[in-house]
């Protein structure tokens, strides 16, 4: 015989009838398939073997109309579905019902069985539609939401579960195809980005350094010879401009020159820009 899980009740469930259900629904898959050949009476023993000590309390408080309906395996179960029912609570049911959400890592279809678990106890009419309900609500993904409410009235049971389903098929093939990704890529092209980064901010600050520098070597001259602004008497005090034969500066500081940079590669008079050479006192000549 193969070997299977045997099922366990738990007798101290608030909600019995619901807890019976789950316990019977794994017991019945193996009384119809290992076990399924076996004589009733056999599968009743396997049943009260199952069910514990409590189980075989409650059994042995069971009233049969024949000492031969003890070993029928039907009248049994009824039995015992019957001392769960009087503690049925429509109400807390219905809360436990509309309340269930689908956890973080649980499945579709066991959010679903579940759901068709929880709505026996509720008393509903329409228990496949309140099922459909809950997994519209119920179902943590927006988008699988979204498309069965386009749907409207037109949404059955059986169309929710299959969306739902497809959907997850669909996020458990996405996360296969990026862990199946070589990650070596992904590596290099990370390393590669942070080495343009740190290139693009060394050269920034290298260059805000020299113009810095720049900055203060001009800022410590002397406007006029060029040299430490420190010095008691400028040395060019005294001194001809060899550029516009003006005093006081070298012709390496002479503001004309800064102008004559600035125009044409012609030879240019006075005469031709009055406006721009006004005060300058000499032609410039440009080669």
């Amino acid at each position: 015989m193969a070997k299977y899980k045997t099922p366990e009740m738990v007798w101290t469930s608030q909600y019995l009838s619901h807890e019976w259900r789950r316990f019977y629904r794994q017991a019945s898959c193996i009384l119809d398939s290992p076990l399924h050949d076996k004589e009733e009476n056999v599968k009743v023993s396997y049943l009260k073997m199952w069910v514990g000590d409590k189980g075989l309390g409650v059994f042995e408080g069971f009233q049969f109309a024949t000492p031969e309906d003890e070993a029928k395996l039907a009248v049994v179960v009824k039995k015992h579905e019957e001392y769960s029912a009087p503690r049925e609570n429509h109400i807390m049911a219905a809360s436990n019902f509309n309340e269930r959400r689908q956890a973080d890592g649980e499945s579709f279809d066991s959010f679903v069985t579940d759901l068709k678990i929880l709505v026996k106890d509720c008393g509903y009419q329409e228990e496949e539609r309140m099922v459909r309900d809950a997994i519209v609500f119920g179902w943590k993904h927006s988008k699988v939401r979204e498309k069965c409410l386009d749907l409207a009235d037109e949404l059955l049971l059986e169309k929710a579960v299959k969306i739902g389903r497809t959907h997850e098929t669909n996020l458990d093939s996405l996360k296969k195809l990026a862990k199946d990704e070589d990650p070596t890529v992904s590596v290099v092209e990370k390393r590669q980005t942070q080495s343009r980064r740190k290139r693009s901010k060394q050269d920034a600050q290298k260059q805000a350094s020299e113009e810095k520098e720049k900055t203060d070597r001009t800022k410590d001259k002397c406007g006029r010879c060029g040299y430490n602004k420190t010095h008691i008497k400028c040395p060019a005090t005294g001194q001809q401009c060899s550029f516009c034969k003006k005093m006081n500066h070298y012709s390496k500081l002479c503001r004309s020159r800064q102008v004559h940079h600035l125009l044409p590669s012609k030879r240019v008079e006075l005469e031709d820009y009055p406006e721009l050479f006004t005060g300058l006192g000499c032609p410039i000549r440009i080669t």
